[in-house]
């Protein structure tokens, strides 16, 4: 376990890196990737792993959850895998009928990248005021 957060956190800067040029120009990230190498697929999958690790934390370690980290993470990891792997063929194929030949790879590590950004922003707690207006 604690050679698993040790590399976790050795890769905390390059994460930090890439997560603020998806964020802030997405299209220019992926624009600038080779989305066929070995090594863009395993880095986008080392990519959505972080996320899903951070967006997991962020949403057990709230007050009144009585969620397992574990059971939690397991779940968010098999959801997202399922969502991913699902999303690329499903765009792979949408682009065969239209006479397309992109890689399956391809779209599935654009949406590792996005969806890695997504699970972060959607996990980070606000406290929400209800404000009526009149």
């Amino acid at each position: 376990m604690k050679e698993l957060i040790e590399k976790i956190l050795s890769y905390i800067p390059k994460y930090m890196l890439e997560f603020g040029a998806l964020f802030t120009r997405p299209k220019i990230f992926i624009a600038e990737r080779n989305t066929l190498l070995e090594s863009t697929f395993v880095d986008c999958l080392l990519f959505l792993g972080i996320s899903v690790v951070l967006s997991t934390i962020m949403s057990t370690s709230l007050p009144g959850s009585r969620e397992d980290i574990w059971s939690s993470l397991a779940g968010t990891s098999v959801s997202c895998a399922i969502l991913i792997v699902g999303s690329g063929l499903a765009l792979r194929l949408a682009w065969r009928i239209v006479g397309g030949r992109a890689a399956t790879r391809s779209f599935i590590v654009v949406y590792a990248y996005l969806s890695g950004v997504q699970l972060i922003i959607f996990s980070i707690p606000l406290k929400r005021k209800t404000l009526i207006i009149i």
